[in-house]
Order: C-alpha cells, then structure tokens, then sequence
C-alpha cells in the first residue's frame, strides 16, 4: 500500500542510478524540490476578450538538491560504501559532463517514483565561518521524466547504520 496521509519531506529523496535499476542517495542532502513546467504557445485572439489563451509546448523539468559537503562515501556509522554520492562525486560528474539518470522517489516500492535523464547545470559550495559546508546543484531534465506508479523493480540505496 503506499504511503498514506501526509508524505514527510524526510521521505523523499534524489536518487542517481549507478547500475541497471540500483540507485544511490545524495549523500547530506538537506532539501531537494523537483520542478516541471510546460512552454506556453500563446493563441490569443481578439476573440478572447482580454483573456489570454494558450496551448502547451514542450516540457521542461529540473531537480535541485542542497546538501552538507560530504567529500567521502562513508555512512552514518562512518562505514566506506559505493551507496552514496558525495559532493566531490558530483562535482566530477558535473565537471565531465556527464548525463546521469535520476529518480524522485521516498524509496518505498509501493510509492510513484518520477525519473529521467538529466545534466547536472550548477553546482555551488558555501562555507561560511563556524558552520557546516553546503553545497546545492541543479540537474536540468534532458528528455522527458516520466512517472512509474510504484517502485517495483527499482533498488534505492539510502546512507545508513549498516
């Protein structure tokens, strides 16, 4: 059954694929937001009134993510694991280029997940004096997402105690 009520924004994460249907959490992340917008084709006529009218375009989607800098691949319990993408991971896959695959998704199998190919466009690293460093980056969609209505078949990596 999926998630019922309220979902709690601890739930949902951005998941990278790393092989076949496994994906991997970004490590740190403190807050991420998905967004999808379609053009506007403007239509209006002097028919309308004053009103404007349109037509859907093309599909724009992008994810932002911000989390603490993480430079390793450790867990909560300070366990090395290739779960996980630090900073310094994104930071190279932003660096070559790289079109990576990503999901939207609390990880629970009978939840919708959201996923598509995307470019990783900005990355920012912040660090002001007596806080945790911070870094944010936007993945901007190169296709189209699509909505899968449940997790079946997906494996998400989470950063834990194991």
């Amino acid at each position: 059954m999926a998630t019922s009520g309220k979902v709690l924004s601890n739930a949902l994460g951005v998941f990278l694929n790393q092989t076949g249907s496994e994906y991997d959490v970004i490590a740190g992340c403190t807050s991420a937001s998905l967004s999808m917008e379609f053009e506007q084709i403007d239509i209006t006529t002097k028919d309308e009134l004053g009103a404007k009218a349109i037509l859907p375009g093309d599909i724009t989607w992008s994810i932002q993510a911000e989390a603490l800098i993480q430079y390793d691949t450790k867990n909560i319990a300070g366990v090395a694991t290739t779960e996980v993408r630090s900073s310094t991971a994104l930071m190279t896959l932003f660096l070559a280029k790289t079109k990576v695959t990503l999901a939207w998704s609390t990880g629970d199998i009978t939840d919708p997940v959201y996923t598509g190919q995307a470019y990783i466009t900005s990355v920012e690293e912040s660090a002001g004096t007596n806080e945790v460093g911070t870094f944010s980056c936007t993945f901007s969609g190169h296709g189209a997402i699509t909505k899968v209505a449940d997790a079946t078949g997906f494996s998400f990596n989470v950063v834990d105690a194991d």
